[in-house]
């Protein structure tokens, strides 16, 4: 346990001081320091929990310690965070493993005194008969009620104040309580090289308990045995991948490809959007993967090798630049002049554009998320999202169809994006989202009962978190006319 904690600390200190990417850091920690395979999941838990949980963490911390957050220094800080996490939200954990452990960890790195500190404050912790009333009662002292939903689930309160002017107040706390939920995993079965009767068959010996299966049983979710499945045979050798709910029903009922189909997939990597158009193709037809990044574009490439889908080519190109099916990602030109013919033009029947956002919806499992943004960053990522619209249009058939994905809930990345689209295109694109609506709706509600209140008009459609307990996505869907 000390071991898996030590560990734990020295991920939060790296996250905390130099605020990297906290998924890299965890992974880069595990693969040096070789933690037993039972320590791996109490790592993932501690380290993306305490990121999650810090803004109500440090609120309590200074209530308990009567301390204001910038007096305490980062170790000691760090140390009472760890410890008060679990002490509120792991109850496996008995309280004084967890003050032993943060104790013993702060005294090797900062001596007797700061352990002392430390001690004192937990201890004190641990003596308040209901700590969930205690933080209550302070949090409903704080006069904003902005303020008092960001500490109380600990988003940004600019983030809180951004979502309240979009979402009524119920909305905006089912959204902030279920982005605090711990992630559900969901795969896909790769019926190119197996069915779903002989996966279940082959794989019953996993399934600890009931397992839920959808879309007609080509999806499925666990709640245990992760890791089993992710080092099995079946992530091997490619009879399965791991897919959110909200982007296999962005495949299979808003793009919804067809065999013998031209596909253009837009920021493609890791790769399971197009494997997922793959097999709903059944691997006849055509599909073109854009990833601009290099690193990103071998992954996708292993895992379309693994999966066996021969109709899938990865290009490596930069959508944000005019011409990126006729130039390299630096800007060179393929052919010696822009204004050659094109192959690509007007060739695609429909285009699939995962488009770079602030990645919201995915709070669940990627905490650190919500931290790294403001309004700035969230009008940069439309304007980038909006270059890659325009750049790719030209390559789409008329009468075909894009559809536009992204992992967030923003009306700046999603329904401005698309406003500014259409009037900059006027007349030449219409939306298309009704038929897919009623289709997500009439074959899953009775799984998803949440989703019969999606609307069958509008520019956006929106998979809140809770609708599917997958990540929250916006999703659209053009015609091009003309």
């Amino acid at each position: 346990m000390e071991n898996s904690r030590r560990i734990t600390f020295e991920i939060l200190l790296e996250y905390f001081v130099k605020k990297r990417n906290l998924n890299d850091i965890i992974d880069r920690y595990l693969k040096i320091r070789k933690p037993k395979p039972q320590d791996k999941s109490l790592i993932y838990q501690i380290s993306k929990g305490v990121v999650k949980r810090y803004i109500t963490l440090d609120f309590l911390i200074s209530r308990i310690s009567g301390l204001k957050i910038e007096k305490i220094e980062i170790l000691s800080l760090l140390a009472l965070r760890i410890a008060l996490f679990q002490i509120i939200f792991l109850d496996r954990i008995p309280d004084y493993s967890s003050v032993s452990e943060s104790v013993s960890i702060i005294k090797g790195f900062r001596g007797r005194k700061s352990a002392n500190f430390v001690n004192a404050v937990l201890r004190k912790a641990t003596r308040i008969p209901d700590i969930y009333q205690f933080l209550e009662e302070n949090i409903k002292k704080v006069r904003d009620r902005n303020r008092q939903e960001s500490i109380r689930h600990s988003f940004p309160e600019w983030l809180v104040r951004y979502w309240g002017r979009t979402y009524s107040s119920d909305i905006l706390k089912k959204i902030l309580e279920s982005l605090n939920r711990n992630p559900e995993f969901y795969f896909r079965i790769n019926t190119l090289k197996i069915t779903e009767k002989d996966f279940y068959d082959d794989a019953s010996s996993f399934f600890s308990g009931p397992y839920e299966t959808f879309l007609d049983g080509t999806a499925f979710k666990i709640k245990d045995k992760f890791e089993e499945f992710i080092n099995s045979k079946f992530i091997r050798e490619g009879l399965l991948f791991v897919q959110n709910l909200s982007s296999q029903i962005a495949i299979r009922y808003f793009l919804n490809p067809g065999p013998g189909e031209k596909v253009l997939d837009i920021c493609s990597a890791p790769g399971g959007k197009s494997v997922s158009s793959a097999l709903m193709m059944k691997n006849e037809g055509e599909i073109i993967a854009i990833e601009s990044n290099e690193k990103r574009l071998k992954i996708l490439e292993g895992n379309v090798k693994r999966m066996g889908a021969d109709i899938i080519r990865s290009i490596n190109a930069d959508a944000g630049k005019e011409y990126f099916l006729q130039t390299d990602k630096r800007g060179n030109n393929y052919k010696k002049q822009k204004d050659q013919s094109n192959d690509y033009n007007e060739y695609f029947d429909k285009i699939f554009i995962d488009l770079p956002c602030s990645s919201f919806g995915t709070v669940s499992k990627n905490p650190d998320t919500k931290y790294n943004k403001d309004i700035g960053r969230l009008k940069i990522f439309k304007e980038n999202s909006l270059k890659i619209l325009h750049n790719a249009a030209p390559y789409l058939k008329r009468g075909g169809k894009i559809t536009l994905y992204t992992c967030t809930l923003s009306k700046i990345e999603n329904e401005e994006l698309i406003n500014e689209f259409m009037d900059k295109n006027e007349g030449r694109y219409k939306v298309d989202n009704t038929d897919s609506i009623r289709r997500l709706v009439n074959e899953n509600v009775r799984d998803f009962p949440e989703i019969n209140c999606l609307p069958e008009s509008g520019n956006i459609i929106e998979i809140l978190p809770w609708y599917l307990n997958s990540e929250g996505a916006s999703i659209c869907s053009l015609i091009k006319l003309k």
